[in-house]
């Protein structure tokens, strides 16, 4: 998801947390269009995210699923509700 060009109207779930973070990055971010980069965190998370996509194989259950119980599993599925126009993306889905 990119976070520098968001369409107008729309707040992610990334949006709030950032505000509650620091409101002013969110004015940059939307109004202002300042390109965004990445912390040394931020990418730790992502790294962190990848492993784990691996371990999840590895794993006896599935969030709390018997293996046998999940035909499979959905990465990166956007949600979007257009009555509030809130937007955002679940990681991991897994379907039952």
């Amino acid at each position: 998801m990119n976070h520098s060009t968001h369409e107008l109207g729309t707040v992610t779930v990334n949006d709030i947390v950032q505000h509650f973070y620091c409101p002013r990055k969110v004015y940059f971010l939307k109004t202002m269009q300042t390109p965004f980069k990445p912390r040394k965190k931020m990418v730790f998370g992502l790294e962190t995210q990848e492993k784990e996509k691996k371990r999840v194989k590895e794993r006896i259950d599935v969030y709390g699923f018997e293996k046998r119980e999940v035909k499979a599993m959905h990465l990166n599925v956007e949600a979007y509700c257009e009555e509030i126009g809130l937007k955002g993306e679940n990681r991991c889905t897994p379907e039952t």
